[in-house]
């Protein structure tokens, strides 16, 4: 399968020598650039995990959807991009929301915004991120073992003997810790 859908990745040479002794090239390549952005982050998941027999392939699975590709699954794209946005204010500006930081965050979540304000969180805040965050990984986790059981189902029925569904399934499942589908046989994960 020769496609481009690696081409996302765009190499810089000192960010990748920074990441040799990671065990995996796809590590290495993740770990060298910065996914900040839910545009981003869809972009190259979607292209990533993109049918390899389809032209349009990339219009029909959504990593991380808006509202008006997936309905009532938007809000989780709308969130993270707030706490992006957040997350820039505290690295970058000692957690002040400047004017230009107020007009971004006005954008996101369709309310004024005071600015320059000192951003202080608190500990429930930092507990609800959390919250959201590890909701969001679960449900991320769980696309990427759908998407990977259907991709792999789709290359079996072109060559039968490329790789053993039960096998794969099982390795997927206990990478994952997630149940993963292929060609019709199932895999949980080994708890370990």
């Amino acid at each position: 399968m020769l496609d481009d859908r690696l081409s996302i990745f765009r190499l810089n040479g000192d960010g990748l020598a920074a990441h040799f002794a990671e065990r995996s090239l796809g590590k290495s390549l993740c770990e060298s650039d910065t996914w900040l952005d839910c545009a981003t982050i869809d972009e190259k998941f979607r292209r990533i995990l993109a049918d390899p027999f389809s032209k349009d392939a990339k219009k029909k699975f959504f990593f991380l959807p808006t509202e008006a590709q997936v309905p009532g699954e938007g809000w989780r794209r709308e969130t993270l991009n707030i706490v992006w946005q957040l997350r820039h204010t505290i690295v970058h500006n000692a957690g002040v929301i400047t004017r230009s930081d107020a007009a971004k965050l006005r954008l996101l979540v369709r309310a004024p915004v005071p600015a320059p304000l000192v951003l202080w969180p608190e500990k429930s805040d930092v507990q609800s991120v959390k919250m959201f965050l590890d909701d969001l990984a679960g449900v991320l986790t769980q696309k990427v073992a759908d998407r990977m059981g259907e991709l792999l189902t789709l290359l079996l029925a072109e060559d039968a003997t490329l790789l053993d569904p039960a096998r794969k399934a099982q390795e997927l499942a206990d990478q994952l810790q997630r149940d993963v589908t292929i060609a019709g046989i199932t895999a949980k994960p080994v708890e370990g």
